[in-house]
C-alpha cells in the first residue's frame, strides 16, 4: 500500500538522516517513479522528501545544540548536512533563529 511504502521511507530517513539520502533511491525502494514518489510522499506527510529529511536533521541539531557541548561544525557533520552555510540557512528557515541563538536561548532549560 501507499502508506506502508511511505512509512518505510520515513523510517529509513529517520534512521539514516546523518547519511546522504537520495530521493531517487527512496523512490526506487518504494517502487515508484521519482515524480510519483515525491507527489505521494507530499500527500502523505505534507512535505517533500527533501523537506522531511531537512526537518529530521534540524530536529536532531536542535537536540544536540541544547543537550551537548558539541561545536557547530560537529553538529553539522553529525546531522548529515554537507556544509555549514546550507545548515545555517535550513536551520533558520525551520526554527526562525540561528543555531547559536537557539543554543543560547534553550541551553540549561532541560537540566532543572
Amino acid at each position: 500500500t501507499v502508506s506502508a511504502n511511505i512509512e518505510k521511507s520515513i523510517h529509513y530517513i529517520e534512521e539514516h538522516y546523518q547519511e546522504e539520502i537520495k530521493t531517487q533511491r527512496l523512490a526506487q525502494e518504494s517502487g515508484y517513479s521519482l515524480y510519483h514518489f515525491i507527489r505521494v510522499f507530499k500527500e502523505y506527510t505534507g512535505m517533500t522528501p527533501v523537506e522531511y529529511i531537512n526537518m529530521c536533521r534540524v530536529t536532531k541539531a536542535k537536540a544536540l545544540l541544547v543537550e551537548s557541548s558539541c561545536s557547530l561544525d560537529e553538529i553539522v557533520k553529525r546531522c548529515g548536512f554537507n556544509n555549514n552555510s546550507y545548515f545555517f540557512r535550513i536551520f533558520k528557515k525551520y526554527v526562525g533563529a540561528t543555531p547559536s541563538l537557539y543554543r543560547k536561548t534553550y541551553s540549561g532549560r532541560h537540566h532543572r
